[in-house]
């Protein structure tokens, strides 16, 4: 019996159909949930049914109770569910809303002993009421379109501290995810300044901060002394698949801080696990596209402390960005995972230098060569007029380091230490050069308002990587003698 059978019929696996269905529209949504083999490993099969159950549950809450589910294998889930009216616009919001719903801990065991979240991915799309043909067409396009779950290495489980790790990462996960809901997460902003004036404000990146502790009411410490980096707790999300709520609901934020004020520039970190254009992102493009200047003055910083699951499906996400006005910053650059072709292909408009490289050029006899191979850096990712930042600026020594190699603009608590804002949206920097937007010459050409956004290159992903190679190829050519124990040493 197919799905389209049950919602007539009223099978077992859904509720039963109106008896006089009077809808217009049906909604099909697929579930693809994709950590399912490893909450058997961690928590047994109860967790996989409550897993199973609450996608179901969480489902109905979402789009109502007139569905009918039908379950392909035990991870895949499809959704047929009958609406009056229903925009095309309307249901990426519900996809997206179901997705949010996931991001809440699921309980199993006695007392609720175990709890665990699910790594899910979600697609929908609208079906015309009297096409048959329309439905299988429609459910193989977005079956197709989930990428393929990551096939995990049994190896790292054999003597069972691969196993401890892991439900060591579910419990921060659980813990960062509950401290969201419970309003304990908070964005600090760190301005990234000109090397010539500090004054010059390139753009505020916003930084992660939790809130462990309570005062004597029993509310969250709403004070810089109280606050954690939420850098291992994000580590944690990564390696689990996990982080795409989380880097969702910042890039919301900070998009909500731009909106409120027009005179700044702001940057958002996301992880290379999020760089996909999907569910997760839909609202989001949406929200950019019905406002340019917001997306004009957005910075989308992407980090490679995870593998990108598909280089030429985050082309593609980059791409779109650009267009929308938005520009790509590529973080840590030197340590990450991305080839210089990957690299090349993104297109980023700024690249950051990871701090590391700065650490060794200013610390005497720690790394022959270090001060050489940090220039030989920087000018590789200033190719093509890309601006490229120094980050982890913590003395004015190594300010001094930077400038030398040939930085162009600093980060670091040196140059101006991260400040919290608690409810409040007021500006975290004080700059007179905060309206330096509006023709500044100081300024990259990519920010001046007379000046139009690259477009990007053609979608064909193909031909980005192409040219990519190409570019890479010849670039390799002329740095090979400036740049060979650079490159010695990263290989």
């Amino acid at each position: 019996m197919s799905i389209r059978e049950m919602v007539v019929e009223g099978g077992a696996c859904g509720a039963p159909a109106p008896t006089a269905p009077e809808y217009t529209h049906e909604l099909l949504v697929v579930v693809q949930i994709d950590n399912l083999d490893r909450l058997k490993a961690l928590y047994g099969e109860a967790a996989a049914v409550a897993a199973r159950h609450g996608v179901e549950a969480r489902l109905r809450s979402v789009v109502g109770p007139s569905v009918a589910l039908f379950w392909n294998d035990e991870a895949n889930l499809d959704a047929l569910v009958t609406w009056k009216r229903l925009s095309a616009g309307e249901h990426t919001r519900l996809t997206g809303e179901l997705l949010q719903s996931l991001a809440v801990p699921f309980v199993t065991g006695d007392e609720g002993a175990n709890r665990f979240l699910v790594s899910a991915q979600a697609a929908s799309g609208l079906l015309d009421i009297n096409g048959l043909e329309s439905y299988s067409t429609e459910l193989h396009r977005l079956r197709c379109g989930l990428p393929q779950r990551a096939a995990r290495d049994a190896a790292v489980d054999r003597d069972g501290q691969g196993l401890i790790r892991e439900r060591l990462d579910m419990a921060e996960a659980v813990a960062l995810y509950d401290a969201l809901a419970d309003g304990r997460i908070f964005l600090a902003w760190q301005p990234v300044t000109s090397a010539d004036d500090s004054a010059l404000v390139l753009y505020e990146e916003a930084l992660l901060r939790l809130v462990r502790h309570d005062g004597a009411d029993g509310r969250p410490i709403l004070d810089e002394s109280a606050l954690q980096s939420g850098g291992e707790s994000v580590a944690a999300l990564e390696r689990l698949g996990l982080v795409r709520a989380l880097d969702a609901w910042v890039v919301g934020r900070v998009m909500e801080r731009l909106k409120a004020d027009p005179t700044i520039r702001l940057a958002c970190n996301i992880s290379a696990q999020s760089a996909v254009l999907d569910a997760w992102w839909s609202s989001l493009l949406a929200d950019l596209v019905l406002s340019p200047d917001v997306a004009s003055r957005l910075f989308v910083e992407i980090t490679e402390t995870a593998q990108f699951p598909d280089v030429s499906a985050t082309v593609d996400f980059c791409g779109r960005l650009q267009r929308l006005g938005c520009a790509i910053v590529i973080d840590d650059f030197g340590v990450g995972r991305a080839s210089l072709r990957d690299i090349v292909a993104l297109n980023p408009a700024v690249v950051k230098i990871d701090a590391s490289f700065l650490r060794w050029a200013s610390s005497e006899g720690l790394r022959e060569g270090a001060a050489d191979e940090l220039r030989s850096l920087i000018a590789l990712a200033s190719c093509r007029g890309r601006e490229v930042i120094m980050e982890g600026v913590e003395t004015a020594w190594m300010r001094d380091v930077a400038v030398r190699a040939g930085a162009r603009w600093l980060q670091g608590q040196w140059v101006a230490p991260a400040v919290t804002l608690f409810p409040a949206h007021s500006s975290s920097v004080q700059t007179a050069a905060k309206d330096s937007s509006k023709d500044d010459p100081a300024l990259p050409a990519f920010l001046q308002p007379s000046i139009e956004i690259e477009e990007a290159w053609e979608p064909n992903s193909g031909v980005r990587f192409a040219r990519g190679l190409l570019f890479g190829l010849a670039f390799n050519t002329v740095i090979v003698g400036t740049g060979f124990g650079l490159w010695r040493w990263l290989a």
